[in-house]
């Protein structure tokens, strides 16, 4: 899954864009058995969605790869990923343990 956040300029933005689709068209060429998904400024509960999707899906020999695209913030005491409504740190531990995959490193 590779998500892409808020550029906060349009520069930014087209940047995270272009990287996002690369990613994914690099992957889909790639072939095999893999299951891309690509999501461009998602709000939170559509990466919800997406991850309440993805762990109905997984088996537990799947291994799952998330890439984020984009910028965070730090208000000195927890980070955010921006998107259109931000994502803390904390919730990414609690969507990535409901996905039935190999072990992680988070």
């Amino acid at each position: 899954m590779t998500i892409s956040g808020l550029g906060g300029e349009p520069d930014y933005e087209q940047r995270f864009k272009m990287w996002a689709e690369d990613i994914d068209s690099s992957l889909k060429r790639a072939g095999g058995d893999s299951n891309v998904v690509t999501l461009q400024a998602p709000t939170r509960e559509q990466i919800r969605a997406r991850f309440a999707e993805i762990a109905k899906q997984a088996k537990p020999a799947d291994a799952l790869v998330v890439m984020l695209i984009g910028h965070g913030t730090f208000d000195g005491v927890d980070y955010k990923f921006n998107i259109p409504t931000t994502l803390r740190a904390r919730s990414w531990p609690r969507l990535l343990d409901r996905v039935p995959s190999r072990a992680s490193s988070w």
